[in-house]
C-alpha cells in the first residue's frame, strides 16, 4: 500500500523528451548554455549575447526557447539545474566521445590468480580482466572479466595512468553498488528492484565457467532500476561489506582511516577474498549466507530474497 504522502510522479509543466531534444538540437542554444556555464553567473543579456556572438534578434529567440534550461534572475540569466546537467553530460564525454581501448596489460597482478591484468574500453564499457583465470563474472561478459562498468565517463581516462584508471573504475563500480544496495538508483534516484540469482545446477567446467549458467559464481545479487534500466550484478559478498556489522569487523581488524582503504583491501588481498564463503541456506523461502573470516571465528550474514539481513552471527 502506498504511503499517504507518496508522490505520484512528475507534475505536468515540464517538457517531453522529444521537445527537450528538439530544443537542444541547435548550435546557438548549446552555445548559450556553455557561455552561462563558463561565465560569471548571472550574466546580463548583452554580456551573454556578446559571449555567444549572435545578432540580437536571433539571440533573443533562441534564449526564449531555452526557458526550460535557463532562468532570468534580477542580475541576469543563469542555468537551471536542467541546464547544468546538459553541460555536465557534455563534459563527461558520455554523449560526445566514443573512445576505444584495446586490451592492454597495466602492470598489476590479478587479485585472484596473480596473472597480468588487462584493461579494455569498448562499447562505452570499462572492463578489467585477467589473461589467465576466469575472473568473477562470465555470463554475458568475456571470460576473465572481474569488473565491468557500463557508461564509464570518457573524461575519466584523461590525464591518468592505466593503473589509476583501474582504481577509479573500481571505486565507481563499488559506489554504484553501494547506492543500489540501499534501494536507490545512482542515476535517477528511483527505487531499485533486487533479486538474488542462484544457479541450481552450478558446475565449473575446464574453462573456469559454469557449464549451466556460464558464470563463475553460483550466487549473484542483481540490482535493477525499473525507470532508467541501470543495473549492477556484483558477487554476493561485495555489497554485503556495506552492512554495519561487516564494516565494524573490518575496522577492528585493519583500522581503516577511510572507506576507500576498505575498498582497496578487497582489490589487493586475494587471500582474504578467497576465504569468504557464500551458500544457499534455504530455497523456500530463499536465504543466502555470506561469511567473512575474523580473528576469532567468522562473521555470518544471512540475507532474504530482497537482500535484507535476517540473521547475524558474530565471531567469538
Amino acid at each position: 500500500m502506498k504511503d499517504e504522502g507518496a508522490f505520484d510522479g512528475i507534475e505536468p509543466g515540464g517538457v517531453t523528451p522529444t521537445e527537450a531534444f528538439s530544443i537542444l538540437g541547435n548550435g546557438t542554444r548549446v552555445a548559450i548554455l556553455q557561455a552561462l556555464w563558463e561565465g560569471e553567473e548571472p550574466m546580463s543579456f548583452s554580456d551573454l549575447r556578446e559571449a555567444v556572438g549572435v545578432d540580437k534578434g536571433n539571440f533573443n529567440y533562441h534564449l526564449n526557447e531555452l526557458s526550460h534550461f535557463v532562468r532570468r534572475r534580477e542580475g541576469g540569466y543563469e542555468l537551471r539545474e536542467t541546464g547544468n546537467q546538459v553541460i555536465r553530460a557534455v563534459l563527461t564525454g558520455v554523449i560526445t566521445d566514443v573512445p576505444e581501448l584495446d586490451p592492454v596489460p597495466i602492470g598489476r597482478p590479478c587479485p585472484f590468480c596473480d596473472s597480468p591484468i588487462e584493461l579494455r574500453y569498448e562499447d562505452e564499457t570499462m572492463m578489467a580482466s585477467c589473461e589467465s583465470c576466469a575472473g568473477t563474472s562470465g555470463g554475458d561478459l568475456p571470460r576473465g572479466v572481474f569488473m565491468s562498468i557500463d557508461g564509464f565517463p570518457p573524461a575519466g581516462l584523461a590525464g591518468r595512468s592505466l593503473p589509476e584508471v583501474l582504481e577509479v573504475a573500481h571505486l565507481l563500480f563499488e559506489a554504484s553498488a553501494a547506492t543500489m544496495v540501499q534501494g536507490v538508483c545512482p542515476e535517477c534516484a528511483v527505487e531499485t528492484d533486487t533479486e538474488i540469482l542462484v544457479c541450481e545446477e552450478h558446475a565449473i567446467g575446464p574453462d573456469g565457467l559454469c557449464e549451466s549458467c556460464g558464470r563463475v559464481p553460483e550466487l549473484l545479487v542483481e540490482f535493477t532500476c525499473p525507470n532508467c534500466e541501470t543495473a549492477s550484478r556484483p558477487v554476493l559478498w561485495m555489497p554485503a561489506i556495506y552492512h554495519p556489522a561487516a564494516i565494524a569487523l573490518f575496522y577492528e581488524r585493519w583500522g581503516f582511516d577511510t572507506f576507500r582503504e576498505l575498498q582497496r583491501l578487497f582489490f589487493t588481498n586475494p587471500e582474504y577474498v578467497e576465504a569468504i564463503s557464500e551458500e544457499v541456506v534455504s530455497t523456500d523461502p530463499l536465504r543466502v549466507r555470506v561469511e567473512f573470516p575474523a580473528e576469532t571465528g567468522r562473521l555470518g550474514l544471512t540475507f532474504d530474497e530482497g537482500f535484507d539481513v535476517v540473521e547475524i552471527e558474530r565471531p567469538g
